[in-house]
């Protein structure tokens, strides 16, 4: 989207020259020889940043400045003379993003305005491809693909690491495919494995202990729609010759039912986990991998896609603002706290950060507000002096498994997937370590 930025300058030679530089730079340029025309302009068109020269004739560049930051929050750079250094300080105090003096530095200039049009994207709510936020030519691709993909019947398989946004796309597809059924998700490490079978396939009443009239399964909720399974790495064996079954024959037999019924289902799967290791190790059933792995699509993540930092941060900073009746803007040194972070966590953990900046910010979120700790590498491959090989392994071990545990809230079960290993030599180590 291109910035679209204000020139204000009586003087005629000083102002064609800026709108040249400016739109040289590929920016798109309107001028104004007076504030009042300024003023003008701001009414009308959906300016991004202001360049003033403090002295106009008549309103003054300030006044000017002070008047459209009470219609809007729009970045502002003020030109100044070497004369007129407290007016810049002025401005500064009054809300200007930075001041010029002239003859100025047009890379310098340039650097500013650059700097204005990200602040002022991140002010914008900018919602694309049905509800998803992003700018990047990566998730350009993405949402390319998954709309040639809502057209076909057969499963789609979305890969990529925890909090991409790996739902999000799944909905798309829905929404693309023009199922008139519903969208029913199902997260695969929720639901208890001995519940798993019932909750999938519904149950006949009298079925088992409990089961006081019937109920269809979540297959059948999504009959002429999209079944959703999340973490489909995570299900266990047992249940997936089941669910590979239901693939192939497209019918459903509630738990107690002597009949199968035909249902007109969709599939989508998801994991952030490796399938094909998976089936290396037998975890994962290779004809119910190539069965789900008939589309596939790779979301990358949030420190593959930086542009979409300035997107998704506007948008959340809007989101939380109204929710809690303030007005929030990012501060520039903020902003690049965000861009040169890696994001683990991908969009799940920058709508957190930013959720929780809203809410303890006064007016300008700071990276004090964001809680980045930028962590040191856990280990160095160097033994320390004086240290023994075997209790550096163990402390090395200690912060990986309490890592883990910190990630999944102090789930066993899901930190001791994570880490590779069986719940109960997890607990052995947590009693070894005293964690």
């Amino acid at each position: 989207m291109a910035c679209k930025i204000l020139v204000v300058e009586d003087d005629r030679i000083q102002k064609g020259l800026l709108v040249d530089i400016l739109k040289e730079n590929d920016f798109i340029v309107f001028s104004a020889s007076s504030a009042e025309k300024g003023e003008s302009l701001v009414s009308q068109i959906d300016i991004d940043v202001i360049i003033t020269d403090v002295r106009l004739p008549g309103k003054s560049g300030i006044e000017f400045m002070k008047s459209v930051k009470r219609i809007r929050d729009i970045e502002v750079i003020v030109i100044t003379a070497f004369s007129n250094i407290d007016d810049a300080v002025k401005a500064i105090k009054l809300g200007a993003f930075h001041y010029v003096t002239k003859p100025y530095d047009v890379d310098v200039l340039i650097n500013l305005v650059k700097r204005c049009c990200e602040l002022s994207q991140l002010k914008k709510v900018s919602i694309k491809g049905d509800g998803i936020v992003f700018s990047s030519l990566l998730m350009e691709k993405v949402l390319s693909t998954a709309s040639l993909f809502a057209k076909a019947d057969a499963p789609v398989l979305i890969t990529g690491e925890s909090g991409t946004g790996k739902e999000i796309v799944a909905r798309y597809i829905h929404k693309r495919s023009g199922r008139k059924g519903k969208f029913v998700p199902v997260n695969c490490t929720s639901i208890p494995e001995t519940l798993f079978e019932s909750e999938l396939f519904g149950y006949e009443k009298g079925a088992f202990s409990g089961a006081v009239k019937s109920k269809p399964g979540l297959i059948e909720e999504a009959n002429t729609g999209t079944l959703f399974l999340d973490e489909i790495g995570d299900l266990p064996l047992s249940l997936q010759a089941k669910l590979l079954r239901f693939l192939q024959e497209k019918e459903v037999r509630r738990v107690g039912d002597l009949k199968a019924k035909k249902i007109d289902v969709r599939v989508v799967a998801a994991t952030n986990r490796d399938l094909e290791e998976l089936v290396k190790e037998g975890k994962f059933r290779e004809d119910l991998f190539y069965r789900l792995n008939v589309l596939r699509i790779e979301i990358p993540p949030l420190r593959q896609r930086k542009e979409d930092i300035l997107e998704l941060s506007g948008y959340f900073i809007n989101k939380f603002s109204r929710k809690y009746g303030k007005q929030v803007f990012l501060s520039s040194e903020a902003l690049d706290l965000l861009l040169s972070y890696d994001f683990p966590g991908n969009v799940r953990e920058l709508e957190n950060l930013l959720h929780r900046a809203v809410l303890v910010a006064d007016r300008e979120i700071k990276p004090e507000h964001l809680g980045i700790n930028k962590k040191e590498p856990l280990f160095s491959c160097v033994l320390p002096p004086g240290k023994k090989l075997t209790d550096y392994i163990e402390e090395i071990e200690k912060t990986i498994l309490l890592n883990a545990l910190e990630e999944t809230n102090f789930v066993q079960t899901r930190a001791a997937k994570l880490l590779g290993i069986d719940e109960k030599s997890l607990r052995y180590k947590r009693k070894k370590y005293g964690i």
